[in-house]
């Protein structure tokens, strides 16, 4: 373990990173994905690299994280999800300092694996 303080300034993290993206919705849920749609930080304080979402199964305390394919992109299509399940999802804005604020979580519940409907 080695301690002690390296002479680099320490960066002020609020002031440079970015602040929580807004108004996360699901776009579209099916029963093994789910497309989440959101919109850019209101204080990006920089250029935004990608945007993570971090989602996790209810009584799963194992949370994942995935991240955008496009730079920028507002959008995102988690997938291999299990049907008739609940899911929590946030969104965290990386710029070129780090991660900034994480969103709202939002809870979405997936569909019934389709199939033929026995009634």
């Amino acid at each position: 373990g080695s301690s002690g303080s390296s002479g680099k300034p320490a960066i002020p993290s609020s002031s440079v990173l970015p602040s929580a993206p807004r108004d996360v919705v699901p776009v579209l849920v099916s029963s093994r994905f789910v497309r989440l749609s959101w919109r850019p930080p209101a204080e990006a304080k920089g250029n935004i690299q990608t945007f993570t979402v971090f989602f996790s199964r209810e009584g799963d305390n194992r949370e994942r994280a995935l991240n955008t394919t496009q730079p920028g992109s507002l959008q995102l299509t988690v997938g291999n999800l299990k049907p008739e399940a609940m899911y929590t999802f946030r969104v965290v804005a990386y710029n070129e300092w780090g991660p900034g604020e994480s969103s709202q979580p939002i809870k979405v519940a997936t569909q019934p694996e389709s199939g033929p409907s026995s009634g």
